[in-house]
């Protein structure tokens, strides 16, 4: 992994999460396969923990009570960063925090809105973070994969 300070690393991941609204989360469910489903990543400025609203009582509540390792992938629209984030997922009730996180949007799945008795964070504390950056593009990045070419960066990070 590429040894920089974590502050240097929790940069990066900053600037490569700008602009990543959508992430897929992956968790452990009770007989051990792996579930995966898009998030909403929250807009707040990284620090090295991720956050998403859920509620209380999701399957993904259960599955972290019983394993609180989690992956966290995403990629940006142009499709020119992606990053895989891992780490362990709790869920956490704090009335300020979701208050400091809310947007109006999400009274679609919380129609009670930061009054909705189902309403709880699911915060990722970030341990590693692996991303591949290509300024050309996917299919740029993908032929040069295959034939060996170098174009872009990839880079592991310990957070």
């Amino acid at each position: 992994m590429k040894e920089l300070s974590r502050a240097e690393s929790v940069f990066k991941v900053r600037e490569l999460l700008q602009g990543m609204r959508i992430c897929m989360l992956t968790t452990v469910q009770a007989d051990g396969t792996l579930h995966s489903r898009p998030m909403a990543l929250q807009q707040t400025p990284f620090d090295g923990d991720l956050w998403f609203f859920t509620q209380r009582t999701s399957g993904k509540a259960s599955e972290l009570a019983a394993k609180s390792a989690v992956s966290v992938t995403a990629q940006s629209a142009d499709l020119k960063n992606f990053l895989a984030l891992r780490g362990f997922g709790t869920i956490v009730f704090d009335e300020a925090k979701n208050a400091a996180l809310w947007d109006p949007t999400f009274t679609a799945w919380f129609p009670q809105g930061l009054n909705d008795p189902q309403l709880a964070l699911l915060r990722v504390e970030t341990q590693t973070a692996e991303y591949w950056v290509s300024p050309s593009g996917v299919v740029t990045y993908l032929y040069n994969l295959v034939t060996g070419a170098q174009d872009g960066e990839h880079e592991k990070l310990v957070l």
